[in-house]
């Protein structure tokens, strides 16, 4: 996951080794929760009540995917705006080219977890109840509504 992390957020000119290092892992914890969180369900007991760790890690990865794309974004737009680029002059974060990039992983890969966890929510209201609320944040945040 680093060397994928290297290779997407490496050649960005526009940071420093700080920024870059701190992309790469983002990177990899979204990797991470993107995982988790594509999971299936096992059922136990003949077929008939599913697994609890498996419920809880999905669960628990939904709510931890949900809470990085929340802060993701905060840290994002506020570091550029603080601090701008190296010449400590403002910047539009729609302009550099590692804050593009993250929006493109999470629009290729949060998006199709949340398609492929579309069964589970059927079948569990908690899931679908976090599902939603990923889906919502994605939508009611007007810079990932225009990205996606």
């Amino acid at each position: 996951i680093n060397s994928i992390g290297e290779g997407l957020f490496g050649q960005d000119a526009s940071s420093n080794q700080g920024v870059v290092h701190s992309n790469i892992i983002s990177f990899a914890i979204l990797s991470t929760f993107i995982k988790i969180s594509s999971g299936k369900i096992r059922m136990a007991f003949n077929d008939t009540e599913p697994v609890p760790r498996d419920v809880a890690s999905k669960l628990l990865s939904l709510e931890l995917l949900l809470h990085f794309i929340k802060m993701w974004h905060v840290a994002v737009s506020t570091e550029i705006t603080i601090y701008g680029t190296a010449d400590k002059t403002p910047t539009n974060y729609d302009e550099m080219e590692s804050v593009a990039t993250m929006i493109y992983v999470v629009r290729r890969l949060v998006v199709p977890t949340l398609l492929s966890n579309t069964s589970a929510a059927i079948e569990d209201c908690r899931v679908y109840r976090r599902v939603l609320r990923v889906i919502s944040q994605l939508w009611c945040n007007p810079y990932y509504r225009c990205q996606m």
